[in-house]
């Protein structure tokens, strides 16, 4: 499958996404708030039958949650490497998963857990293996649990019988078909693990897509250039996350400075995916305060800059929580990862797929042009725009709550807007209401690639 270098994904928890009919039943006589620490039902099967729902967001990716034998819902904690978990499904339905999605052109990538896995776990933690130290100790010789847990011991990466297994459990996995891998914690393993590991994987599947998680809210990203294809965006993801919960110059200064700091990796083809939230924060319509307008921009700018998007399962349905506890709560991401709750937002989920089709269509200009930003801070609008030649793609944003007019340089056409179309206004100005955004391009590019208006499209 080809178009690594766009990307649409769909990041999803196995056991909350969804059951073969949608219907997800927590456990009789177990409070619903405990039955999140537990298995609710998720599977497989429930992703095949969703597949097209998926392909209608204009998803081409699908991120998997680890469905690897687990001793905890999540997948996280490792029991058995080469087993599936029975909760989910059989090999078989795996297989089928991989399969039926291919048909409908969207990739599987896979999340493995590598750094460490659960007391459990027959490979690592027996007592036989035990002795060949494949744990990683502290200088007193004791197991280093991951961050601190005891039950969850780090595996020592920097080991060749190690690294060996490592390669055999990803090389296993992979002949179902697999389009790529995601390294959780990748920061982790040492650079002479991947320079091991990268070169390995690349020839048992050269097309295979590697991306780490380094978790940074520091900009730290890009370490593992030359030998990842890329890593998820966290900086920018935190970027986003400020806005929604504190719209205003400061936030959307963080945005930009990111995108233009960024820029050299970009250019290097270091694919660095954007995103709001996932299975470890807060979702994004909680960030916002139930205030849909402002989510709904805070999504167009990011499906508008010129990374790969990841949306994380639900959120394309403006879900929420139903309870948000304070950080450093135990088990508090429970609520994150709530099961998908196909009852409510569809016509946020049918505004999310429109904006990624027309962002495939406009995704030449976006991926090669460069981007260059105009800010008014005393109305508080962004601007932000592509240009190539005489065409134009521009994005404007007016992230305050009055509303504002704004003037053009030339005459336009409004591709797409957070609110009715019928307020913005052709030509050469436009008003946006408090918190609205548009997608507009000259009116000579849009009708040369027959690009439909805001209102033609449904909005």
């Amino acid at each position: 499958m080809d178009g690594t270098e766009f990307m649409m994904a769909y990041h999803l928890m196995i056991d909350r996404f969804a059951t073969a009919n949608q219907d997800f039943q927590p456990v009789e006589s177990v409070k619903p708030v405990d039955s999140l620490r537990s298995w609710m039902g998720g599977n497989f099967k429930g992703i095949i039958e969703s597949l097209g729902y998926i392909s209608g967001l204009g998803v081409d990716t699908i991120f998997l949650s680890p469905f690897m034998k687990s001793h905890k819902y999540h997948g996280y904690w490792v029991t058995d490497y080469f087993s599936v978990e029975e909760h989910f499904g059989t090999d078989d339905d795996l297989a089928c998963l991989v399969s039926e999605a291919h048909i409908k052109g969207i990739r599987v990538m896979m999340d493995v857990p590598i750094t460490h896995c659960h007391m459990s776990n027959r490979r690592f933690c027996q007592p036989s293996v035990y002795k060949s130290e494949f744990l990683l100790k502290d200088h007193r010789g004791s197991t280093i649990g991951f961050f601190g847990d005891p039950d969850l011991p780090e595996i020592d990466l920097d080991r060749a019988a190690v690294r060996q297994e490592v390669l055999d459990i990803l090389r296993y996995w992979l002949s179902y078909g697999f389009d790529g891998i995601r390294f959780d914690h990748a920061k982790r393993p040492s650079l002479s693990f991947w320079h091991f590991l990268v070169p390995e994987l690349k020839k048992l599947s050269p097309q295979s897509l590697l991306l780490g998680e380094n978790w940074s809210e520091q900009g730290e990203i890009g370490r593992l250039v030359g030998l990842l294809d890329g890593e998820l965006n966290l900086p920018l993801a935190f970027a986003m996350r400020r806005f929604l919960m504190e719209p205003g110059l400061e936030s959307m200064s963080g945005i930009t400075a990111i995108v233009n700091l960024q820029e050299s990796l970009r250019e290097r083809g270091y694919i660095i995916p954007a995103f709001i939230d996932n299975h470890d924060l807060e979702r994004a319509a909680v960030l916002a305060r139930g205030n849909e307008s402002l989510l709904k921009l805070g999504y167009l700018i990011l499906m508008t800059l010129p990374y790969p998007v990841i949306i994380y399962s639900g959120s394309e349905r403006s879900q929420g929580q139903t309870a948000n506890l304070p950080e450093g709560c135990v088990e508090r991401d429970r609520f994150f990862r709530e099961p998908t709750s196909w009852s409510i937002g569809q016509y946020f989920a049918d505004w999310i797929g429109r904006i990624s089709r027309l962002r495939r269509t406009l995704w030449p200009m976006l991926s090669t042009a460069h981007i260059t930003f105009d800010a008014d801070p005393l109305r508080s609008i962004l601007r932000y725009s592509y240009s190539m030649g005489e065409d134009i793609v521009e994005v404007i944003a007016n992230y305050g709550h009055a509303p504002n007019r704004v003037h053009t340089a030339y005459r336009h056409k409004c591709l797409a807007s957070t609110h009715e179309a019928r307020e913005v206004a052709t030509g050469e100005e436009i008003c946006l209401l408090g918190h609205q955004g548009v997608v507009l391009v000259n009116e000579e590019y849009g009708e040369r690639n027959r690009l439909p208006g805001a209102r033609e499209d449904g909005e």
